[in-house]
């Protein structure tokens, strides 16, 4: 019989392990209810035919005495089962019983306890478990949890090592959630007999390899452990033994002392074959994304066929929001945390801004749930710590950033943040080089070969990704918490901060973080305001729009989101007087519109703009493609001091502006026929849209008169709209969406006669 104590298990998962056992024994349907709001009800079997309910209470109780429990079930429980007055009443434990002690259990819930076979503890719980194996296959953490299997895993782990020890053991196992990624690295390991688990810093990399290890020393293998050459894992095998073989972050704390290893290729490779020789044997390395691409330029071989085969790469978008939800849940309950700390999470469900937030990171979560951690942080104030952890996760990046990539690669990432979010590969490159260009020039780098390729693919996939739209490449950031992590080391960081201004090329790279708001974290300071006009004068004329458009546009807002206010119209008058129009991209329309909206204070500014106001205006209405900003446009005439009158009876100006009218209600029209306007979306029957269009049609005809045009012919393909197949089209949408919904929501109980329960349902569940 198995021998399980249940300590690795929290209470949601104690009740759906109840659950399955008893369905099984007894061959009823058990339904499940909200932890929180059970009312004395865990489970209830309700029979459709017969007045007779059958009511179930899981009570897991870590370390907890029959005395403990005994009076919790006395002052808690026994008023709700006499209120609820069920047919029959099981109570389920992971406390030890005795046969006294069950009668007297039987007797304080008589007449709802038919027998003492109805008090299950934990000795009954093993002997189900005994009975139905199928089941423990199912709960992978219980089966860690054997006493046997954990004394195996202590045993055969090595002696001394403290992430060895039952303690540490128990720990790890009830933290983790096995999800697909569990049983898909288990699978690799299992047919291959070595894996490679990579993924970026803290996304769980070595608590899987762990787990695995963990399953492995309970089916008696044996764990070395190498920490520096494959040579110390050939020393310790031993031809008859089950032994399984760990290499964590197998390239090294720094990679960069790779080269050092003769041969460490071979070596590698050489080991990986003797293991798949030998069927007792087991080898798992992990290693970061990017190490183990840098590592494949140095030993080519480890881009052989076999190991990419038995690669498994740990990605945040593996984990569902059920998966966050339960990691979550894990470490609240297992690492002692406060109540009251725990309910600020419950609380308005702010679990749900941990779950969501683009930055969740499982050792983000372990950070925010150690209550060493906490000492200084009351619990009033514990979810403004917790956001300030998520929204600025410099300590998952920090390291890797600075111990795990030299100076050419640091350039080329600092090169890419400067440039923002999907950037051409091409612009990239030019970044890249200019920098370099500057570092060798002051600083004394040289120029190696191939080193812009090189250090992109050691940085692919763990500080990178790239994205291809047609013939083009673009690369962005891995995870949006690198360009977070940036944005603080930069503004603490001042020289390196300067290093990427005194390199650019492109406007963009002034723009793109420097000038974000006023509060930006790299706002220039007041005695960073000399310098910087030094910087723009000395390399204005050499800076360029990466897309070939006006670079006097991107200045021109540079200068005034960057510079003080007294220096705002010095700066920005001269740009004014020799902008050229021809030279400006539609994409460069809201840059301008925004400036010219924010100069209307400034006298020289103010002169030059009237001046070429005419001009200034035909650009704006043309470049609008949407015609989404044509209020904005005409809220400047008010703001200079120009006539919209006078403008309008210029034929040139009245074909302009119509065709900006045109564009703005064709671009309408087609969102309302191809089911994209929101608005029109809410309704559901081809009359009310139908009427609500008539709305839209009459407020329209308003806004035109507004630009002095009293018709527009566009206005009349309103009438050719078809409301029938709107209708249809928004009722199908719907269906579609209800159906993906179904879809993709997971079985929250494990007989297929139970319903199917909705993803957020569940996790709002799992937190009441």
């Amino acid at each position: 019989m198995p021998d399980y104590n249940f300590q690795t298990l929290n209470d949601r998962e104690f009740e759906r392990l109840t659950r399955d056992l008893l369905q099984k024994e007894t061959g009823l349907t058990f339904e499940s209810f909200k932890p929180g709001r059970d009312g004395g009800i865990d489970l209830r079997h309700s029979s459709p035919t017969e007045d007779v309910t059958t009511i179930v209470q899981a009570k897991h109780r870590v370390r907890a005495s029959y005395k403990d429990l005994l009076y919790d079930l006395s002052k808690t429980e026994l008023p709700k089962v006499k209120k609820l007055e069920p047919s029959r009443y099981i109570l389920v434990t992971s406390v030890e019983f005795n046969p006294a002690q069950k009668k007297e259990l039987k007797n304080l819930f008589a007449p709802y306890v038919l027998t003492t076979g109805d008090i299950l503890g934990r000795d009954d719980l093993n002997g189900l478990l005994g009975k139905f194996s199928e089941i423990e296959e199912k709960h992978p953490k219980l089966w860690l949890s054997s006493i046997p299997i954990l004394n195996k895993i202590v045993n055969n782990g090595i002696k001394g090592r403290s992430d060895f020890t039952d303690e540490v053991i128990r720990k790890n196992v009830s933290l983790y959630v096995a999800n697909e990624t569990y049983a898909e690295a288990l699978e690799i390991l299992n047919e291959e007999q070595f894996l490679v688990i990579v993924g970026e810093p803290g996304i769980g990399k070595t608590v899987l390899a762990k787990m695995l290890i963990y399953q492995l020393l309970g089916n008696d293998y044996r764990l070395v452990t190498v920490t520096e050459k494959i040579s110390e894992a050939e020393d310790l095998w031993e031809p008859e033994q089950k032994q399984v073989f760990y290499f964590d972050d197998f390239l090294g704390a720094n990679y960069l002392e790779i080269a050092q290893y003769h041969n460490g290729d071979s070596a590698l490779v050489n080991f990986i074959a003797r293991i798949k020789l030998d069927p007792l044997k087991r080898l798992m390395l992990t290693s970061r994304t990017a190490v183990l691409n840098q590592a494949a330029q140095v030993y080519p071989r480890l881009e052989a066929p076999g190991l990419e085969l038995a690669r498994h790469e740990v990605k945040i978008e593996d984990y569902s929001k059920l998966d966050k939800a339960q990691i979550l849940y894990n470490h609240l309950y297992f690492l002692g945390l406060g109540e009251d700390y725990k309910q600020k999470v419950k609380e308005d469900k702010n679990y749900w801004k941990i779950i969501k937030h683009k930055n969740y990171n499982p050792r983000l979560i372990e950070f925010i749930s150690d209550p060493l951690r906490l000492k200084e942080v009351p619990p009033e104030d514990y979810m403004g710590f917790i956001q300030e952890r998520l929204d600025n996760p410099a300590d998952i990046w920090k390291q890797a950033y600075l111990h795990q990539t030299d100076d050419y690669c640091k350039f080329l990432i600092q090169s890419l943040f400067s440039l923002g979010e999907k950037v051409p590969e091409r612009i990239l490159k030019r970044a890249f080089n200019a920098r370099l260009d500057y570092e060798i020039e002051h600083n004394g780098f040289r120029r190696e070969a191939d080193v812009y390729a090189l250090r992109l693919k050691h940085l692919m996939g763990g500080f990178l990704k790239a994205v291809r739209h047609g013939e083009n490449v673009y690369l962005s950031f891995f995870n949006p918490s690198i360009t977070d992590f940036l944005l603080h080391y930069l503004s603490e960081n001042k020289d390196e901060k300067w290093r990427i201004l005194n390199s650019v090329i492109f406007t963009s790279q002034l723009t793109n973080r420097f000038i974000t708001s006023k509060d930006s974290l790299l706002a220039f300071v007041e005695d960073e305001i000399s310098p910087l006009e030094a910087l723009i004068s000395r390399r204005a004329d050499d800076l360029v729009d990466p897309e070939g458009g006006s670079r006097d546009i991107e200045l021109l807002h540079f200068y005034y989101f960057a510079f003080p206010v007294d220096l705002i119209d010095t700066k920005s008058a001269p740009i004014l007087e020799r902008l050229d129009l021809d030279e400006a991209l539609p994409s460069q329309f809201d840059a301008l519109l925004s400036t010219l909206d924010a100069l209307q204070t400034y006298d020289e500014s103010i002169r030059i703009v009237k001046s070429r106001f005419r001009e200034i205006i035909n650009y704006l209405f043309s470049s609008d493609t949407g015609g989404r900003k044509l209020s904005s446009i005409k809220k400047l005439f008010k703001a200079y001091d120009e006539s919209y009158e006078e403008y309008i009876a210029d034929e040139n100006s009245r074909t302009i502006v119509e065709s900006a009218l045109t564009r703005h209600w064709g671009e309408r029209i087609s969102d309302i026929e191809a089911g994209q306007d929101s608005d029109v979306a809410e309704f559901g029957t081809s009359s009310e849209i139908e009427t609500f269009i008539g709305e839209i049609q009459e407020d329209g005809r308003q806004y035109n008169r507004s630009f002095g045009f009293a018709e527009l012919r566009i206005m009349e393909s309103f009438e050719d709209i078809d409301y029938d197949e709107i209708a249809r089209s928004s009722r199908e949408r719907a269906q579609i969406e209800d159906y993906m919904s179904d879809y993709h929501a997971e079985e929250y109980y494990s007989e297929r006669s139970e319903p199917q329960r909705n993803e957020n349902a569940e996790i709002d569940e799992l937190f009441q």
